[in-house]
């Protein structure tokens, strides 16, 4: 883990919490936000969750209940501290988290674009895996599996690699 000079302390990670909020245009979980914001050696996971959680409370970060699971974003407020406090953050701790932001938010739409869903049929366990264009399915593949682990492996695996999936099976589709 590289070491920008964080110290970690409850209200710097608030400071470094609200300025990786600042830097998002959609809500996040808390891991994801975490996994945004503890680049740096200095930046301890209690004191992020005590940070995340106080400012919850001040109204600083805002919370959304979607399928069981708590998303964040900044308030207004949030983010009139975070203009004001973000220069006590150095500049690579800064640019670091920017360049997390942006490899979340270019995954979320790419996920946009991806769908699984294990099913049974007639009994045998069964995944479906679809890459769409935005609106219409580029590529739709059904696949009968020996067992339902194996359903959620093949989803797991469509999700992170459809794009070089859909690839290969056109090269291999359309070579002569």
């Amino acid at each position: 883990m590289a070491r920008y000079g964080f110290r970690g302390a409850v209200p710097e990670t608030k400071i470094l919490t609200l300025y990786a909020l600042s830097c998002l245009t959609v809500p996040v979980t808390t891991d994801r936000l975490a996994d945004i914001i503890t680049i740096d050696e200095g930046v301890d996971y209690f004191n992020y969750c005590q940070a995340l959680s106080e400012m919850v409370e001040s109204a600083h970060v805002l919370t959304n209940e979607e399928k069981g699971q708590t998303y964040y974003s900044i308030s207004p407020r949030g983010y009139e501290v975070s203009e004001l406090m973000d220069k006590q953050l150095p500049f690579t701790l800064k640019t670091a988290v920017r360049q997390g932001a942006q490899m979340f938010e270019r995954n979320v739409e790419r996920d946009a674009f991806i769908s699984t869903e294990a099913f049974s049929r007639g009994g045998v366990p069964s995944v479906c895996c679809v890459l769409t264009d935005g609106a219409d399915p580029v590529l739709h593949i059904e696949l009968m599996a020996p067992d339902r682990p194996t359903c959620g492996l093949i989803a797991k695996n469509f999700r992170k690699n459809a794009d070089t999936i859909y690839e290969k099976i056109l090269e291999i589709l359309i070579c002569e």
